[in-house]
């Protein structure tokens, strides 16, 4: 996985993630596994049929857009906690490569929280009244 971090006005950044075809496997395993359980092949219990016969009933694009689903929050947050941020909404992904074939791309627009810095507050000198 490639991560590249921009950032931009404000408190938003751009997180550039890129998810290589190896690690993408994983995901869609998982995903052809979740789809086995909802799928019904003849001759076979639910969620026990081969992949090959669920690719050939239903397609490679269903699975890889469940995992394309699965890939990008995972994905998000190793990137999230590799370049330790602090995020504070929702990101914005737009996915710009991979849906078909390849890599998965995806860019992630983020706010995180700003950093506030006050200068001079430790010279301020405080006298408290006498209470007695």
């Amino acid at each position: 996985m490639k991560t590249t971090l921009e950032a931009l006005e404000g408190n938003k950044i751009k997180l550039s993630i890129e998810v290589d075809e190896i690690e993408f496997d994983r995901y869609l395993d998982g995903a052809f596994r979740k789809i086995s359980t909802q799928v019904r092949i003849p001759g076979f219990r639910q969620g026990k049929a081969p992949r090959k016969l669920i690719e050939a009933q239903i397609g490679v694009e269903a699975a890889r857009s469940q995992a394309i689903e699965d890939a990008i929050p995972a994905s998000l947050a190793l990137a999230v906690r590799e370049h330790d941020l602090d995020i504070i909404a929702t990101p914005e992904v737009n996915l710009t490569g991979g849906q078909e074939s390849g890599n998965i791309a995806f860019d992630a627009t983020c706010e995180v929280r700003p950093v506030v810095e006050i200068a001079g507050y430790k010279k301020l000198k405080v006298e408290m009244p006498s209470l007695v």
